[in-house]
């Protein structure tokens, strides 16, 4: 006879739900004269435990989107990809420098720096991808204000 530890956990929902979780566990002894063992266990959230408050963002900008994908694009051809940044402070945040790292990549329609954004402004910018081989490229945008740094990744693939 062969024996081994088997611990559970306690059963702690996030959230109350009328959804009943369960577990299981079987052990197939392998030998047609024993029976194989089975444990289930179930429990049942009935109220809600406090969850942490999501951490606010500290980034003075909103980028959208935050990771710029190009998908499969052709090589000797060119993508362009629009890119927002809006102030999410409650007062002027200005851009004082912007800079592209990545091969086959380049900003475009850039605003003149430094630019300064009050409350909920916005500005746009285009990243090009212009893949001279086949395969995989990344970059990155770093973007520079008065409060933060902030770097959007760039990812494309050229066949």
């Amino acid at each position: 006879m062969t024996s081994f530890p088997l611990g559970l956990r306690a059963f702690a929902p996030l959230l109350a739900s009328v959804i009943v979780a369960s577990a299981g566990c079987s052990v197939a002894t392998g030998d047609s004269r024993a029976a194989d063992a089975v444990m289930n266990a179930a429990g049942k959230a009935l109220e809600k435990i406090p969850s942490p408050e999501p951490k606010p963002r500290d980034d003075a900008l909103l980028i959208d989107p935050p990771l710029v994908t190009f998908g499969m694009i052709n090589t000797g051809a060119t993508a362009s990809r629009t890119v927002v940044m809006m102030n999410q402070r409650p007062q002027a945040v200005t851009i004082t420098d912007m800079k592209l790292a990545g091969d086959n990549y380049e900003l475009d329609a850039l605003p003149k720096l430094p630019a300064t954004l009050s409350p909920r402004d916005r500005i746009e910018f285009r990243v090009l991808y212009r893949p001279r081989f086949a395969g995989w490229a990344s970059g990155k945008i770093t973007i520079w204000t008065n409060e933060s740094k902030q770097v959007v990744s760039v990812n494309a693939r050229a066949r």
